[in-house]
């Protein structure tokens, strides 16, 4: 079984499905589990749309951007990467994400596995 962590990147001036263009362009990343062939987008935005308090989390921006993007690059990942990646993209509509006042928390995401992360 096989885990993949795709990184997006749309260029700014990108046209967009409702028909803008993306004024600083944008990042998001995918999961692919292989087993289930299952992709899932996570984009986050400083905006809070909902007026939850919260940023919001977009997990259609494969489909809101038009064309491929400017850069993508896949990687395999372990399981407790996909795992946690997966969590914090499930999670992040709970976390000041990147807000200037709260900082940024994607810091916060255990990327390495904890045998290899220094202290």
């Amino acid at each position: 079984m096989a885990y993949y962590m795709t990184i997006n990147i749309e260029k700014a001036g990108t046209p967009t499905s409702n028909g803008k263009k993306s004024k600083a362009g944008h990042m998001w990343y995918s999961l692919k589990d292989s087993s289930a062939n299952d992709v899932s987008d996570y984009g986050f935005t400083n905006e809070d749309a909902d007026g939850d308090g919260f940023d919001d989390v977009s997990p259609t921006d494969r489909n809101d951007y038009e064309g491929d993007p400017a850069y993508s690059r896949t990687v395999e990942v372990t399981k407790e990467q996909y795992d946690a990646m997966k969590k914090f993209g499930l999670k992040g509509r709970t976390l000041p994400l990147f807000s200037e006042s709260k900082g940024n928390n994607l810091g916060s995401v255990p990327l390495l596995p904890q045998s290899t992360r220094s202290t």
